[in-house]
């Protein structure tokens, strides 16, 4: 996940990230995909990086 982030904040694209996910054999969290493939594709990076956003930032509630 870490990796991810890395990646992204030098600049790599979502696709080159999956893609390269996808060459060195890393498994997906098939539940956040619909591929059949069970393939990494840019929705699953995307939604992984979301959620972790979303848990770090504070949530407020009234």
């Amino acid at each position: 996940m870490r990796w991810i982030f890395q990646q992204r904040a030098t600049g790599r694209s979502v696709a080159g990230i999956a893609r390269e996910l996808n060459d060195r054999g890393f498994p997906c969290p098939s539940s956040a995909d619909r591929d059949p493939r069970h393939e990494w594709i840019v929705r699953t990076v995307v939604l992984l990086r979301r959620s972790r956003r979303e848990r770090r930032e504070p949530h407020w509630t009234r």
